[in-house]
């Protein structure tokens, strides 16, 4: 049996958990409005911490995974007949393919996200493609790719 389909199988079953992980990172880290944490978290609070962590899984891994199959394996699969998979290629890709379904519903509204001047559609913009550039560095390392060079040439051990 070839090996590279189960590592690619791998990398598409497990990466995508990667987004929403990131996303609930970056909202406890940096804030919503990216003004700081609008919560304070103690150590009793690890009961709600599991909560919230479950409800990013629950309601993001699904948008991840849609994500992935209707964007990600495709745009992987062409990169592959080009003969362009790279390290880059695979994670700047993985980037605008979390940018691209918010782009294309934002397109009708000048791609706008926020109708309030302190919120920026920019950081929104910038989040979401961590995320994806994330979820492609997980991808990377999860299906293999990174025991290939950039010309799809095993390396030299």
């Amino acid at each position: 049996m070839n090996r590279k389909i189960p590592s690619l199988f791998l990398g598409c079953v497990v990466a995508p958990l990667a987004a929403p992980l990131m996303m609930l990172l970056i909202i406890l880290v940096v804030g919503e409005d990216l003004r700081g944490p609008s919560y304070k978290y103690g150590f009793n609070d690890a009961k709600e911490m599991f909560g919230i962590v479950g409800m990013f899984l629950v309601l993001g891994a699904p948008i991840a995974y849609a994500v992935t199959l209707v964007v990600g394996l495709p745009f992987y699969f062409i990169t592959r007949k080009l003969a362009l998979i790279s390290f880059w290629s695979i994670t700047l890709g993985s980037a605008f393919v979390a940018i691209f379904p918010i782009l294309l519903m934002s397109a009708p509204n000048g791609f706008i996200l926020y109708n309030e001047p302190e919120k920026s559609s920019f950081l929104f913009y910038l989040a979401v493609a961590l995320c994806g550039y994330v979820v492609g560095l997980v991808f990377w390392f999860v299906s293999g790719l990174h025991k290939q060079s950039a010309h799809n040439k095993p390396l030299e051990p």
